[in-house]
């Protein structure tokens, strides 16, 4: 082998430039992150018993879940808690299962198997998915309120929406999540004197605006083991709507509405659930993972563009930053990765 590219010297250069030229390629193509996607091996699941002590929890919920998880030869370990209203149970996998969707999947359909066997008044075991994978965000922004004036959370809440959406249209966007924007409500705010002399009460508003917004069977879906029923929200996202629901109807043909006994506004959920500061502003973050297979260099570029371009459009007193952003990390350590690879040859 030697004595070929010794006596011909072309036939070597062209095996040196293959190897290079491959090494490149492999090189361009590698994907890029800070830190790998790691996959949990482990999982909860939840079981709810409300009423029931954890004798009953463990001897009619968590033995018969567990009799049947233990006939999976992925398993390596369960272990139990049962207490009062609630059965817990972690699952870990052994270390050599590497596709842990598979397995997952198996265990949803065992846990599926189990439920017509768990007593009555016992809820449908839950599997807490987000433990099932740890990965970082590969990129977080935050919009922020830069006045003194009350925070328009509404108009905030819409933004970040807008901003999410731009994101996913990204090619190799994984996940996208939106935080400390509070919930919208609408609110209705009863005249009490109005009730008291029309002979009603805040509980007929309230049936009354549940009648309307009562979830109607849109037909069923029919499968293999389970039946499943398909619903369609209701529509109570207009005020109008609201305020044109009917509370009591006179033998006259008087019509008492909403919007004749109390005011209706769509407002900010108070006390709000979510709520975010970034250097002390209010505002609202708006995190993107992105694609395990994906460079992340080529990825932050598109993504950078598109939080320049979502900037121009913002209206005055609301500004937009990158808060993290992992490829300038990931970029220098290839830099320097390059750097000693460059070096090497000269020591």
């Amino acid at each position: 082998m030697w004595n070929l590219f010794y006596h011909n010297p072309r036939l070597l250069a062209l095996t040196i430039a293959l190897i290079m030229v491959s090494g490149l390629a492999a090189y361009n193509l590698l994907p890029r992150k800070e830190d790998p996607t790691l996959t949990k091996r482990n999982v909860l699941i939840l079981t709810r018993f409300p009423g029931a002590n954890a004798e009953r929890v463990e001897a009619l919920v968590t033995d018969k879940i567990e009799a049947e998880l233990r006939e999976m030869e992925e398993i390596s370990e369960l272990i139990s808690t049962s207490r009062t209203n609630l059965s817990q149970i972690l699952v870990e996998l052994h270390d050599t299962i590497v596709n842990t969707d598979e397995v997952w999947s198996r265990v949803r359909d065992r846990l599926s198997d189990v439920t017509p066997l768990l007593p009555n008044g016992a809820q449908e075991p839950e599997l807490d998915e987000a433990m099932t994978e740890i990965d970082a965000y590969t990129l977080i922004t935050a919009l922020t309120w830069e006045r003194d004036t009350p925070v328009p959370y509404a108009i905030f809440r819409r933004l970040a929406e807008s901003l999410e959406d731009g994101f996913r249209a990204l090619s190799g966007t994984k996940h996208t999540l939106v935080t400390g924007a509070p919930e919208e409500e609408i609110r209705v705010e009863v005249d009490a004197a109005q009730l008291t002399a029309l002979g009603l009460t805040s509980a007929d508003v309230s049936n009354a605006i549940r009648r309307t917004d009562a979830k109607v069977s849109a037909g069923q879906l029919r499968g293999d083991r389970n039946d499943l029923l398909m619903e369609v929200e209701g529509q109570l996202d207009a005020l109008e709507h609201v305020r044109r629901t009917t509370v009591q109807t006179g033998p006259d043909g008087q019509v008492v509405l909403v919007g004749d006994v109390a005011k209706v506004s769509k407002t900010v959920a108070d006390p709000p659930s979510d709520l975010a500061l970034m250097d002390g502003r209010p505002g609202v973050a708006v995190a993107v993972r992105m694609e395990g297979s994906r460079r992340i260099d080529q990825w932050a570029i598109q993504a950078r563009a598109t939080v320049e371009a979502f900037r121009q459009r913002l209206p005055d007193g609301i500004g937009l930053q990158i808060i993290f952003d992992q490829s300038h990390y990931v970029n220098d350590r290839l830099n320097t990765l390059e750097r000693n690879l460059i070096w090497v040859p000269f020591f």
